[in-house]
């Protein structure tokens, strides 16, 4: 129902970083008008700002290894274009991961996005995406796990295969990433 050219998620608790967070974004896509603009975010861990910063603008092979290891800029921080997500809104199948979901599909299909260094919200870092129990991150892991295959399957059948290898050659199961 939006009719916006751009959409943006602001959670409960979420705040914009600045009052001329909007502004300064909108000078950016005046510039360029990419499918995907995202900046910085603030996560508040007992009201201390830690900022973070995730460029996804370098190569595609390097954002690709970010990807594959379940990076993402935060959502936050992501204003998309409303005709590019009219047709692939945030899957709901997925709890924790639907926001990695929807940049997996926006990278997968090579659409413009522009990392702007600007500081666009804060969030409380207490959310149920910071996995405080073993079962939170095990729905992560797997979630994380299962957009991958969707999106590349050759990758994750490769991994899987020299996961197992490493296995065997070192006895014991290698160092997970996800």
């Amino acid at each position: 129902r939006a009719k916006g050219e751009y959409l943006y998620f602001l959670n409960a608790g979420d705040t914009f970083f600045s009052k001329s967070v909007l502004e300064d974004v909108v000078r950016e896509i005046d510039r360029t008008t990419p499918s995907l603009i995202y900046g910085n975010v603030c996560a508040l861990y007992k009201q201390q700002c830690k900022k973070t910063k995730l460029d996804f603008g370098e190569t595609q092979k390097k954002s690709l290894k970010k990807i594959m290891m379940g990076e993402m800029p935060c959502h936050q921080s992501m204003f998309i274009r409303t005709e590019v997500i009219a047709g692939h809104y945030f899957n709901e199948k997925y709890r924790i991961r639907a926001d990695f979901d929807l940049f997996v599909y926006l990278f997968r299909c090579k659409f413009q996005m522009k990392y702007v260094a600007l500081t666009i919200a804060n969030y409380p870092a207490d959310g149920i995406s910071s996995c405080k129990t073993q079962k939170l991150k095990n729905l992560y892991i797997e979630e994380t796990k299962t957009i991958l295959f969707n999106y590349y399957p050759a990758h994750m059948w490769f991994k899987g295969v020299v996961d197992r290898a490493l296995e065997i050659a070192i006895g014991k199961k290698p160092r997970k990433y996800l």
